[in-house]
């Protein structure tokens, strides 16, 4: 692939009357510009044909200097362009701008530190979050610089056995997040190809038994004697709320307003989505989920105010209809609802104690039991998916595969009846 480097001016002078001075970089008939920060009063003052470094119209030392700062500039980007032809092949244009700007590294950590801040500022906080909890486990096994060229298929396998205290499918979210880091930077031209070790290292994820209560663990926990308006009944209320409603995530529990209860029926954008794909889930609110909202509706009650009072009213108006954050505040809200959250499985823990039931209770069992009670109730598979919002029939697949337990135990007492 040719590249080629010249000189380009703006067509357009800018604030100032001037015309900025580009540095265009060219393959394929496709050009990616760098500005030099230098400018000129007229496009006529400039040559970009000009030979032995005289770009600039005029005499004197300040235009000798101009000349050569563009000369320096221009001399350092086709360098760059050597240097990475000696790793890579054709070097794309994008990754000669990086390796000018000092923006490209053939550290890995460096470049997780880069995929991190790029996730935050896109709002992303969970994921920047799992790129964060990979850095910090690389840096507590090596050191706080990994070059790229160091981590190989032996690297890759005595990680693996540093994280042996880890559960098998922690680890390999860790190399699946560890394996999309490289994928990107070779996709940037920072490696080649032929450097990727999970070419040849794969880790396999495990099948998990999901947790979730029977019937008769649902009433015990329905039936304590909690103090009306504690922590631990608010808690209950949350849980069985979700119970009711096919299973609502803590999040969108935390978030949920107002509004989105209508006519008998509750309508909101699920938070979590594999791409970006939004999915609305409409569940209809049967009696029990009715006098739940009872407790908590007012006559003062708004619209944008969230029903269960887990955040102040005022963030309502930085959550959007669907779920998006309003830029600059990601960070907090994610952080706040992950502390409600946390504050949810600590009180359910209680919960379960005073309730006699050995499980360890988290505020998610609440979907993966309505999941086994609508299967106990023979709802069809595709249904189940509806109302659970699995964009993909595979993910409600993975859920009825692991929930089978019930039905199997009735199918072998049935046989010897």
């Amino acid at each position: 692939m040719n590249t080629t480097f010249n000189f380009w001016v703006n067509n357009r002078p800018n604030s100032r009357g001037a015309y900025d001075i580009y540095i265009r970089i060219t393959q394929e008939r496709k050009h990616k510009l760098i500005k030099t920060g230098i400018s000129v009063p007229e496009r006529s003052a400039f040559n970009p044909k000009a030979k032995q470094d005289n770009w600039i119209r005029g005499r004197g030392e300040s235009t000798k200097k101009l000349n050569d700062t563009l000369a320096y500039q221009l001399n350092t980007l086709k360098g760059e362009n050597e240097a990475l032809k000696k790793r890579i092949k054709n070097p794309s244009k994008e990754s000669i701008i990086q390796q000018y700007r000092g923006e490209a590294s053939q550290d890995f950590i460096v470049y997780l530190n880069r995929i991190i801040q790029r996730f935050e500022l896109a709002g992303s906080i969970r994921t920047a979050k799992r790129y964060r909890s990979l850095k910090n486990k690389l840096v507590e096994y090596e050191n706080d610089s990994i070059p790229f060229d160091s981590i190989t298929v032996t690297f890759l396998k005595d990680f693996e056995g540093y994280l042996s205290d880890l559960h098998q499918n922690s680890r390999y979210e860790h190399f699946k997040n560890m394996k999309a880091a490289f994928n990107q930077a070779i996709l940037e031209d920072i490696i080649p190809s032929i450097q990727n070790p999970f070419l040849k290292f794969k880790v396999k994820q495990v099948p998990t038994n999901k947790q979730k209560l029977s019937v008769e663990e649902i009433d015990r926990i329905n039936s304590l004697a909690l103090e009306p308006g504690s922590s631990l009944s608010h808690t209950r209320n949350c849980f069985m709320f979700s119970f009711y409603c096919g299973g609502i995530r803590a999040g969108d529990i935390i978030t949920m307003r107002w509004r989105n209860v209508s006519e008998g029926s509750l309508s909101y954008v699920m938070a979590k989505n594999t791409n970006s794909k939004l999915t609305t889930r409409t569940v209809p609110l049967i009696p029990e989920a009715k006098a739940i909202l009872r407790q908590y509706k007012s006559k003062d009650s708004k619209p944008e105010d969230f029903i269960f009072g887990e955040l102040k009213n005022e963030i309502s108006k930085l959550i959007s209809d669907e779920k998006k954050l309003k830029s600059g505040f990601e960070k907090t809200i994610y952080n706040q609802i992950a502390s409600r959250n946390t504050i949810f499985n600590k009180n359910l823990k209680k919960i379960a104690k005073l309730a006699d039931i050995t499980k360890p209770l988290t505020f998610h069992i609440a979907r993966h039991s309505f999941a086994q009670f609508a299967m106990n109730k023979d709802m069809s598979p595709k249904m189940l998916q509806t109302i659970l919002g699995h964009e993909k029939f595979a993910t409600t697949e993975a859920y009825i595969s692991t929930l089978q337990d019930k039905k199997i135990e009735d199918a072998m007492l049935n046989l010897f009846a």
